[in-house]
């Protein structure tokens, strides 16, 4: 496998592709929603385990 440099892997990093259309704008954030740095929150000490962290973000969640 070469690592060289070539115009066509420069595009593919940049996130040009052959043949796609250019992605379309998104629908603007609501001002009231908070940024998505602000909702991440890392779990404690490394804690990796997704099934607790599921069964903690639903018991934090309001009922609809």
């Amino acid at each position: 496998m070469s690592n060289d440099y070539t115009p066509d892997l420069e595009r593919l990093v940049g996130g040009e592709q052959d043949g796609l259309p250019p992605a379309p704008a998104g629908a603007a954030d609501r001002p009231d929603e908070p940024s998505p740095e602000e909702r991440f929150v890392a779990p404690d000490a490394g804690d990796l385990d997704v099934e607790a962290a599921e069964a903690d973000a639903e018991a934090s969640d309001p009922p609809e």
